[in-house]
């Protein structure tokens, strides 16, 4: 979101916000701003939702992940009947098999454009960066500052060696 240049506006009502939740930045959101960018036609919205719109949100990211469910178990058996069936009976079809392919493409083309963004939990104000993006940076630099890349301290012990034994 460190790239984004316009305004803050609620998801739901398109409206400039004050104070309201983040939205996450998954997949489809990245997908939608890419295809906007090469079209010419990105505005670098920061997307929240404002706190009167936070529940219908909620309640429509529900369903959505319900309809998600549904439809991944609904093409998981339409591939054992139209695809995995036919094909240990040695009966698979070419028709069967596109017919498949196609309605697989539709119905992830459907669950696209109906996307409902996830909403950060954490209330922000306008203007402040995402809260594990900052955790993540100071992080990185006291790992920076000891050395060390995990970020975690690590403790040497002393090993003795065959000669030092031997010398004692």
């Amino acid at each position: 979101m460190e790239g984004l240049t316009g305004k803050s506006v609620c998801v739901v009502d398109g409206k400039e916000v004050k104070k309201g939740y983040r939205i996450k930045e998954d997949f489809v959101i990245r997908t939608i701003r890419s295809i906007k960018k090469s079209l010419g036609i990105a505005k670098n919205n920061k997307l929240f939702v404002c706190e009167e719109h936070k529940e219908l949100l909620i309640k429509k990211r529900k369903n959505y992940e319900r309809i998600a469910i549904i439809i991944s178990v609904s093409l998981a058996a339409l591939f054992i009947f139209a695809v995995f069936l036919p094909l240990i009976e040695g009966r698979l079809t070419v028709f069967s098999f596109i017919s498949f392919l196609l309605i697989t493409v539709l119905m992830f083309g459907m669950l696209f454009l109906s996307h409902v963004p996830r909403i950060e939990e954490k209330l922000s104000k306008v203007g402040t960066t995402s809260t594990s993006k900052n955790k993540r940076s100071s992080l990185k630099s006291k790992s920076e500052n000891k050395g060390n890349k995990s970020g975690r301290v690590i403790k040497h012990k002393k090993r003795k060696t065959k000669a030092k034994k031997k010398g004692k």
